[in-house]
């Protein structure tokens, strides 16, 4: 029967206002989340002689938790939480943190695989990436919906709105124009060589001014997030490079290929992504 924390080791259980902290001989402490009370975490746990701390992967709660202990020089312990909730033997009385505390100095976790920062950086510029052409994507939506209800099906002639001729088309269309034959000259050639009189009967439309706007609206938008992208881009190149691995693209293959690798052999148990 587990029923006691060696000492040395210590468990948090995050939440998103409060973090509950056991260690060996000592009562659990509760500490809040700001930046100053995770150094009194710090302080505490140095103050009981721990140099390894666990703590379950709940959302992104853990990340400047695991990062502010990391740099302070504890040892720490990243673990799934079903994994804790499946082992048997837990008393009824013990807090989830005691019961960790427990298992972790016992050595009954097991930890999850974390890249090394550089990959990690990675990971995050990867991740904006994804949320912005998302949602630019959703705004190109916008623009079709906006169009369809002035009765406009330019994005059933084109194969991409967002290409050069829809962009062309539509920047016309919110400057004034409404001549379907000005409008279909802004086509690319090779459209108009194949669908002319179609492209003129689907650029005459209903030109309602609050479908404008709402066209304007979500062209802005497009661009916007297309232009963070871009933004993004820029900063994944620059922490592509890694120095055991060389730069570029090339660079961040070969990282990658090592963080796979080391996943592999530590049983590739990744937190959950966040949500």
């Amino acid at each position: 029967m587990i029923d006691s924390i060696l000492p040395g080791f210590a468990a948090l259980d995050l939440g998103a206002t409060k973090i509950f902290a056991a260690a060996a001989a000592t009562p659990v402490k509760t500490f809040g989340t700001f930046t100053g009370e995770l150094r009194a975490l710090c302080a505490w746990l140095t103050e009981h002689q721990v140099h390894g701390v666990a703590m379950e992967a709940t959302g992104v709660y853990w990340i400047p938790v695991h990062d502010l202990l990391q740099a302070a020089g504890f040892k720490v312990t990243l673990f799934h939480g079903a994994h804790a909730r499946n082992l048997p033997g837990r008393k009824s009385d013990v807090s989830d943190c005691q019961w960790h505390a427990m298992l972790h100095s016992h050595g009954l976790l097991r930890p999850c695989f974390i890249p090394e920062e550089p990959i990690r950086k990675l990971r995050s510029f990867h991740r904006l990436r994804e949320d912005h052409l998302s949602m630019a994507a959703a705004h190109l939506l916008h623009m079709q919906r906006a169009l369809d209800l002035m009765n406009v099906r330019l994005h059933h002639v084109l194969s991409q709105l967002h290409g050069v001729s829809g962009l062309r088309v539509i920047e016309a269309i919110l400057a004034g124009q409404r001549d379907p034959a000005v409008l279909a000259a802004l086509c690319a050639a090779q459209v108009l060589n194949k669908k002319k009189a179609e492209v003129l009967q689907n650029l005459e439309g209903d030109w309602q001014e609050h479908h404008l706007f709402a066209l304007r609206q979500a062209l802005e938008a497009y661009r916007f997030y297309q232009g963070a992208d871009r933004g993004v881009r820029r900063a994944d190149r620059g922490a592509a490079a890694h120095p055991q691995h060389g730069s570029g693209a090339a660079g961040a293959q070969a990282w990658a290929e090592s963080q796979t690798g080391a996943a592999q052999r530590a049983g590739d148990r990744q937190p959950a992504r966040r949500t």
